[in-house]
């Protein structure tokens, strides 16, 4: 499938809007079903799902309401201004202990 991604063994990506726009539902639902279908179709393992603009923001959102949640994150640039505004900067993809380090003799956090 050309809007699937896989990121490792238990994280993927889907490009949802054209599943959204052809079964004219949101994005929420179409995540609620995926994660009632995962559920179903596994005996029992839950997922959780974030819902962005793009991959790396849906990889931040998805960590806000797990285990077994979603959480959609509103397609503004005034929304997306406003959630990074609140986010440590380990979460920026790429940043690790060193590197998080760094910045903050920086004075970023």
């Amino acid at each position: 499938d050309p809007n699937f991604i896989a990121g490792s063994l238990d994280e993927a990506y889907l490009h949802m809007t054209p599943v959204c726009e052809e079964r004219q539902m949101s994005a929420w639902d179409l995540a609620a079903e995926l994660r009632a279908r995962v559920e179903r179709h596994t005996g029992g393992l839950t997922c959780s799902v974030g819902i962005a603009a793009n991959r790396r923001l849906a990889k931040v959102c998805s960590d806000i309401k797990k285990p077994n949640g979603q959480f959609e994150l509103e397609r503004t640039r005034e929304a997306v201004l406003a959630f990074v505004s609140t986010l440590p900067v380990r979460k920026v993809g790429g940043i690790g202990r060193v590197s998080e380090r760094v910045l903050a003799s920086l004075g970023v956090s």
